[in-house]
């Protein structure tokens, strides 16, 4: 994929399509940005547990779209198994915070999970962080201490809120804090600190509020040996998870994305203000899931969204887009097409790269028996759609590419495809690689290309793969 090509890669495929949301049953089904998982659903924090399937969102939850203020009476919980079709899972009271009986702020949260047990990290207002424990991702939950285990006056910051959770081998570090942050090592009971909070040091610091200042709500990933501290959509990188880091960039581009994220105004920020996000990874993808302020008609009644995160080889992460398509979902009608590397799961050797050529990404490394997965496609329009791959060939054998059609009835076979050597990995050839027949338009179904050949060496490289209607 070329940074060029990005702009807007993708119309938003389900603006035809019946989004239905099932409030009675805490139910919604439907893709796009922002994500369909109920009004107000802010400040969120994902987590994949230990069957590696099942997504949660711990989320604070704006209360009403003419607020005035940040009023947040409860934390939510939701799930999805697709980043498509959502449910809600629990509704956390702050009456479950046995110390504080007055909160009426229910501020950031994270969570964590260790030998089988939960833990649920509460910003208790502004300045008190609390804890609150279950024997399920979903609770129910209880109060374990009795008490704020980061209380206010702790540390010297603007706000002792916000905690984000890090997991890294067997220790778990908590940080937090409001423009001076602090990080501490989790005790093993996880309820405790099992040292002092220590200052994290940021060079050349920068946020939505200008040079040297940072912001509230701090999170901690890990991405092969770096670690990446990032602050709403501005992040910094270091060796080691206490620091020091050293400011890197913004993470989103308004080139490249869709001007509704966009509008110039304060409610929005400029699109930069309160990004309030987390980093997760499935199924060999990257995701950033954070707060949008530009479509809830309030600045105090946010939203999701949810974008593909593609890092550099310098460790660097590329300049990432935000679309109404979301992710997820594949619309088949769209002017563009699609990107390989926004594929919903990936299997075998297959892994996401930037290109030789240094102008994006693709999807690299593919040998025989690698898998890519894009599921919810779906077309506008009924009819007859071939499906053209481009994709590159720098060895000396030919290429299989055999195409599948997923839907509850089983597998079908779309078509199969040969792409011969192309003298070079950094040429590409678009190769058409059979034919679907959509009967219903906005009906979902996944597209899974199997690949082959190669002897178990590197045999394609793939860019993008489209569905081109017959005339």
């Amino acid at each position: 994929m070329s940074l060029s090509s990005m702009k807007l890669s993708r119309k938003c495929g389900m603006c035809q399509l019946l989004v239905l949301c099932l409030f009675i049953k805490w139910d919604c089904v439907g893709g796009m940005n922002p994500i369909r998982a109920g009004p107000g659903i802010a400040d969120p924090h994902v987590h994949i547990w230990d069957d590696g399937n099942r997504i949660y969102v711990y989320a604070t939850h704006d209360y009403a779209k003419n607020s005035s203020g940040f009023r947040m009476d409860n934390w939510w919980i939701w799930s999805t198994d697709d980043l498509v079709s959502w449910k809600m899972e629990d509704i956390v009271s702050p009456a479950t915070v046995k110390w504080d009986t007055e909160v009426h702020e229910c501020w950031a949260t994270d969570a964590a999970s260790r030998n089988g047990h939960f833990f649920f990290y509460l910003s208790v207002g502004p300045d008190n962080i609390g804890v609150v424990t279950g024997d399920s991702p979903v609770g129910p939950f209880s109060d374990p201490i009795g008490k704020a285990l980061i209380p206010s006056g702790l540390v010297k910051t603007q706000g002792a809120r916000d905690p984000g959770v890090l997991q890294d081998g067997d220790d778990y570090y908590i940080v937090f804090g409001t423009f001076d942050y602090f990080i501490a090592k989790l005790g093993s009971d996880m309820v405790s600190l099992a040292e002092s909070p220590r200052p994290v040091v940021v060079h050349n610091a920068f946020g939505p509020f200008g040079a040297g200042k940072l912001d509230d709500k701090p999170f901690l990933h890990k991405h092969n040996a770096l670690y990446y501290l990032s602050w709403g959509c501005f992040y910094a990188t270091g060796t080691s998870p206490y620091g020091p880091f050293e400011y890197q960039g913004v993470l989103f581009d308004a080139n490249i994305s869709n001007t509704a994220f966009y509008p110039p105004d304060w409610q929005s920020g400029g699109g930069v203000i309160d990004r309030h996000g987390s980093f997760f990874s499935l199924h060999g993808q990257t995701y950033f899931a954070c707060n949008d302020r530009s479509h809830g008609g309030n600045a105090h009644f946010r939203s999701t969204v949810i974008v593909y995160v593609n890092y550099f080889r310098n460790g660097t992460i590329a300049p990432i887009r935000i679309d109404d398509t979301g992710v997820g979902e594949y619309n088949l009608s769209a002017d563009a097409p699609i990107e390989a590397e926004d594929f919903f799961r990936v299997a075998g050797s297959a892994r996401k790269d930037e290109k030789v050529t240094g102008d994006g990404f693709e999807v690299a490394n593919i040998t025989d028996g690698s898998t890519l997965k894009y599921s919810n496609a779906h077309a506008d329009s009924a009819g007859a759609y071939t499906l053209h791959i481009r994709a590159s060939n720098g060895g000396s054998e030919n290429a299989t590419v055999t195409a599948l059609w997923l839907s509850t009835t089983g597998p079908s076979a779309i078509g199969k495809c040969m792409v011969p050597p192309t003298g070079a990995w950094s040429t590409y050839n678009e190769v058409p690689c059979g034919t679907l027949h959509i009967d219903r338009p906005g009906s979902m179904f996944d597209i899974q290309l199997n690949f082959s050949g190669g002897h178990g060496k590197e045999v394609l490289r793939l860019d993008q793969w489209r569905a081109v209607a017959a005339v």
